[in-house]
């Protein structure tokens, strides 16, 4: 994360691929079978990047919100085949990406109050736990540490 006159375009370019292309392709691969079968489930990871705006972030940023933009529609494109789309937004969590970013903007950060992994193991189950016929449209999460104020 930088501000965007630091930020050369492989860089812009890996960003964009690794966060909204990488999600695309993803889906592309698995929608024929869940198409075929008649059912399947969809989680696709955003960020609450895509809704607050931070010093350093826009390409990350606009990476996240097109992986939003990506979702919805593909919900609308595969939910008459039986197939539910969930975008899983997360706040920071306790990964090494949140040590990156206080490079940026400088932040106090409880790690003990941070997104962990089994949260977002948690919130994928409890979308793809819905019987046939429901589907969880989008899922929020967001650690104690985190202050989205404005959120």
């Amino acid at each position: 994360m930088a501000p965007i006159e630091e930020m050369d375009d492989e860089v812009n370019r890996r960003i964009i691929d690794l966060n909204l292309m990488s999600t695309i392709m993803s889906c592309r691969a698995f929608a024929p079978q869940f198409r075929k079968q008649g059912f399947g489930r969809i989680v696709n990871v955003s960020s609450v990047c895509d809704r607050r705006s931070w010093p350093g972030w826009s390409v990350y940023s606009a990476a996240k919100a097109g992986v939003n933009a990506f979702s919805k529609c593909l919900y609308t494109e595969l939910r008459p085949h039986g197939v539910g789309v969930t975008l899983l937004v997360p706040g920071g969590s306790n990964t090494g990406f949140q040590k990156a970013a206080q490079g940026v903007n400088k932040f106090e950060w409880d790690e003990s109050l941070a997104v962990r992994p089994e949260h977002f193991a948690d919130m994928v189950y409890q979308a793809c736990a819905l019987t046939r016929g429901g589907c969880v449209s989008e899922m929020v999460v967001i650690g104690l540490a985190q202050d989205i104020s404005g959120f």
